[in-house]
Order: C-alpha cells, then structure tokens, then sequence
C-alpha cells in the first residue's frame, strides 16, 4: 500500500485498468480524450454517499463537496467537464446577435449561475440526488457471506493506492518488469492472508452490466486482485463488485466472476505484455484492427 494523494496516484504513468481495458479495444482507444461525461460524476457522488452513511451512518459530509440544486434538470455535461477542468464557466454562455442569453439553453445558463454562487462546490440535481439516495438505501441492505454490507465497508480502508512492479512471461518465454497501478475504492482485510476488494459501481441496468463483465471488468478482477498479492501476504484474494442500478426500481446486487479456465489469466497477462511495449514504444496510432471472423450459431 502507498500514501499518495488521489492526484499524486494518477499521475503516476503506469498499467492502470482503464489503459487495459482501452487497449483491449485497441491502442488508439488509448489516445482518446476522456470527457468527463455526467454518469462519471453520478458514480463518484454514489460511491462517496456510501462511504459517508457506512463510516458516519450520514452523507452530510457530501455538502462540503456538493451542493444540491432545485428543478428537477440534470446537470449539463459542459459543467461537469468545465469545473474538473478549471474552465471559466462563463465562456458556456450562449448569447444571441445582441448579447442576451439564449433561452434556449436556460438550463445550462441555471447552472452556471448556480456554481458561480457555490465556488468549489460541484451541482447536483435534486432529482438525481433523491434517487442516489434510494441507491445507497438499498445498497446498504445488502448482505455478503452471512454479513451486513455495511460491516465489511464499515472496517474497510478506502480509496486505497497500489503501486507495483510486477514480472510477467512474454509468450516466448522471457521475462519482462512491469510497471502497474491501482487505486481500490475499498479493502477488506479478513487476516494477514485473505483480503476482499471491493468494486462501487453503478449501471442503467444488470444486463448491461453482465455484458460490461465480458467486455472489460474481467480485466479489473484480475488486476486488482493481483495488487494485493503482490504487495501483501494474501494468499486469497476476493473481488466483489457492489452494484447499484440508476434505474428504476434501483435494485442493488453484488457480483463476483468464477473462471473455469485460466485463459483468461493469459489473456490478461499478454494484454499487460503488449499495453507495456506499445507505451514503452511511444504509443504511436495504428488505425486498423486484424482482420475478424464472427462465429454465429
């Protein structure tokens, strides 16, 4: 484990999860610009809603942060991306020939005047924070192992930054030190041997979710597992994704993935052996993928 700040872990250039997962796409995923899109923020409030009503039975604390705006609107994407950014919020004005405001866009103009009024603090809708507050209701009721939900993240350290150097076989059989990084939203040591970790995300529904396994989440399981066993005793290392859904009727459920083969430890393995060449190589554009057969049935 490593005492850094949030900002100092993300400045480190290391194989984090989300490279991965871009790179599982291909690398010019890599090079894309992220937005920071409003279900980003949406999923942070919720994860730091739960934190705050698991260790103080209260997300009060949320207000030093947030603040809560009446009307019913979601927040406009610009403003998210504005504020993270450090952006003047008054260059989203959009004004007519003759200087007016748009009304076309009252509601990004709401919002703006809304933030210049509460300096530091980001917007949340109080529609949207009526139904976060659903979601963690929920969520809390959950049970794991014969447990309370909120036990294990009750004695769980938080936002917890792992940095590691790990040996990987190439698939020639050298060996090659790779640099990685996670950052866990929480961790449960059970002993000095067997830890969970614990994953807070939020989903449209569980079918998306499940086709999000497949896709890419897989690849988190398996990196964020390997953190604690590099870095700890663990023999056992448990992931648990804690998942709660946006939409209604906001139902809340735990998952864990069960491999029955380990290609997919090689896959991840290769996938970490190739993100680490392209990088170490100056992460130049490719353009095109192989070609690809689909199998149907």
């Amino acid at each position: 484990m490593n005492n850094l700040t949030e900002q100092q872990y993300r400045e480190l250039e290391r194989v984090n999860y989300s490279s991965l997962a871009d790179f599982s796409k291909s690398p010019d995923h890599c090079l894309v610009e992220k937005e920071h899109k409003g279900f980003f923020e949406i999923g942070h409030i919720f994860e730091l809603m739960l934190k705050y009503q698991c260790l103080n039975n209260s997300y009060k604390k949320l207000y030093d942060e947030y603040f809560i705006c009446e009307g019913g609107q979601p927040v406009p994407d610009k403003i998210y991306e504005a504020i993270h950014k450090k952006e003047d919020l008054t260059s989203l004005i959009v004004k007519n020939k003759d200087g007016s405001r748009s009304k076309r866009y009252n509601t990004l103009h709401t919002y703006i005047d809304l933030c210049l009024s509460n300096i530091d603090k980001m917007p949340i809708s109080d529609v949207q924070f009526n139904v976060l507050k659903k979601m963690v209701k929920n969520t809390c009721k959950m049970v794991y192992k014969d447990k309370p939900l909120t036990y294990y993240l009750k004695n769980s350290s938080w936002g917890v930054p792992v940095i590691w150097t790990e040996t990987m076989t190439t698939q020639s059989g050298g060996l090659v030190d790779v640099p990685k990084k996670a950052l866990i939203d929480a961790l449960f040591k059970v002993n000095e041997i067997e830890y969970i970790v614990f994953d807070i995300k939020t989903t449209h529904d569980s079918y998306l979710f499940n086709k999000m396994i497949y896709d890419k989440y897989w690849i988190q399981d398996m990196h964020y597992k390997q953190a604690i066993k590099q870095t700890t005793n663990a023999i056992s290392v448990t992931f648990v994704f804690i998942v709660a859904s946006k939409s209604k009727p906001y139902i809340s459920q735990s998952y864990s993935i069960q491999y029955e083969t380990d290609d997919k430890w090689q896959q991840y393995n290769d996938l970490c052996i190739n993100y680490y060449d392209w990088f170490a190589s100056g992460k130049n554009e490719v353009g095109v993928l192989d070609h690809k057969t689909i199998k149907m049935r």
